[in-house]
């Protein structure tokens, strides 16, 4: 029951504030969020560091495991 509302009511409180937003304010804010898009950098030594920790932490509970495992 508690999902079901969610899938109603979110929606329908998202039309409803997307609503009363006045249309001139709307259009500024698309127009400034066009204005300061820009590409993100890609960190690729952040995203080898968070692989790399998490193919470890992989690597030490099969091991722990194995070792378990009669």
């Amino acid at each position: 029951m508690g999902y079901l509302d969610d899938l109603i009511l979110l929606p329908l409180g998202i039309l409803l504030v997307r609503r009363l937003i006045p249309p001139a304010v709307l259009a500024e804010c698309r127009e400034r969020a066009l204005r300061e898009a820009r590409p993100r950098k890609t960190n690729w030594m952040a995203g080898t560091l968070i692989i790399a920790l998490w193919a470890a932490l992989g690597f030490l509970l099969v091991r722990w495991w194995w070792r378990r495992t009669p």
